[in-house]
């Protein structure tokens, strides 16, 4: 195996090399990763919707109507029930 020596006597083979170098990257992805992931953990808990209705308001041919629907409701039904 091929060991690089350097003048003060350090020495090192290009596999520790690559093994260190990667195994470093691989610890600083992971942090990005679980801080990222707590990000969009906290930016999703905010935005909860629960089985509630839901207000919506809609403007259909410039006649504005207002209502609530359910999270997942088709737009037919939102349609059917608001716009009477």
């Amino acid at each position: 195996m091929t060991e690089f020596k350097s003048n003060d006597g350090f020495s090192i083979s290009r596999r520790s090399f690559l093994k260190t170098f990667w195994h470093e990257r691989a610890v600083a992805a992971t942090a990005q990763m679980e801080a990222v992931a707590k990000e969009l953990e906290k930016a999703n808990a905010e935005k909860v919707l629960g089985p509630e209705p839901l207000p919506i308001t809609l403007q259909i041919n410039g006649q504005t109507d207002e209502g609530a629907g359910r999270t997942r409701m088709a737009l037919l039904d939102v349609l059917r029930d608001i716009c009477r």
